[in-house]
Formats: structure tokens, C-alpha cells, sequence
């Protein structure tokens, strides 16, 4: 089981989690995760003053992580495209909306990469079923008013996944 900010537990779960801990880490990997630092949740009183947290403090094994959201750019997913890498270059888009960039400037951008990387197909069939996907996430952005991201990730999947 994982816990993503586990500081923000609602008293209810904690409570479950604190009066069936035993029975739970018997059969169970438990894992609470924070992006808080060990230091400042074993100096806070709210935090020790709380049964579930203080006995994670006190006999959890403790991992420091470095956090694995490393910035990305438009550059990252120009490489996983011609690597035709869908895995990577959904989770790269993915990054790219989370990171504040405006979706109606990042979703032409990205169209215009993924025409660039279809107008080098050698096979005429393929590139015009490409180019027709390509036509149709445009006008779904531009003229439906479609959900930019939901778009082009789907576009994505037509285009490197599985065929």
C-alpha cells in the first residue's frame, strides 16, 4: 500500500490505519510518502503529538529519495518521438502541461512536431493515414474545442503505438 503525503491523512483513515497497523503490516508493505523532510516531521508537535505518525517515525525504515520530476523540455519530446518511444513521449507530454505551459501554445507546438515527424515517411499509405490523424486532432483543438492534452495524447497512441 502507498500513501502519497501521508501528512495529509484525514483523521479518519489515520485511525483505521493506527487501531489494524499490526494486522495490516503482517500481510502488507506499507509505504507513506512525503515530500516533507525527516527532520522538520520529527520536530513538529502536531505531527509527533499523532499516534499513526509518530510510531512511522520511530519504526519505519526510513528512504531519502530525490524526487524524480525532473524538468523536461519540448527537446525531450522531439528525442522520444524519433525514437518512436509512446511511453516516454506521453509521460513527457504529460510534464510539459503539468509545467504551466498554456495549453493552446504547447498544443500546436506539439502538432507541429509530430507533422514534421510523419512528413519523412517513405511509406505513402502509412503517411497519408498519419496525416489524417494529424488533420483531424487539429481541427478536434481548434474547431471542437476539444481537451488539448486528451487530444494529442490519443494521437500519440495512434501514431507510435502498437499497429
Amino acid at each position: 500500500m502507498v500513501f502519497k503525503n501521508f501528512c495529509e491523512l484525514s483523521p479518519c483513515i489515520r485511525s483505521f490505519l493506527t487501531d489494524n497497523f499490526k494486522k495490516l503490516v503482517l500481510a502488507n508493505y506499507i509505504i507513506f510518502e512525503t515530500e516533507k523532510d525527516h527532520y522538520q516531521l520529527s520536530k513538529s508537535k502536531k505531527f509527533t503529538a499523532d499516534i499513526l505518525f509518530a510510531t512511522i517515525i520511530k519504526k519505519a525504515a526510513l528512504w531519502k529519495v530525490s524526487s524524480t520530476g525532473k524538468e523536461v523540455s519540448m527537446e525531450d519530446f522531439m528525442s522520444s518521438i524519433r525514437k518512436n518511444d509512446l511511453i516516454s513521449s506521453l509521460y513527457i507530454l504529460e510534464r510539459l502541461f503539468e509545467g504551466g505551459t498554456k495549453e493552446k501554445v504547447l498544443a500546436p507546438q506539439v502538432v507541429g512536431v509530430l507533422v514534421r515527424k510523419c512528413s519523412y515517411l517513405k511509406d505513402l499509405a502509412k503517411k497519408d493515414e498519419y496525416f489524417t490523424y494529424l488533420w483531424e486532432a487539429d481541427r478536434a483543438i481548434k474547431e471542437k474545442g476539444l481537451n488539448p492534452r486528451l487530444v494529442i495524447e490519443t494521437l500519440l497512441v495512434k501514431l507510435l503505438g502498437p499497429h
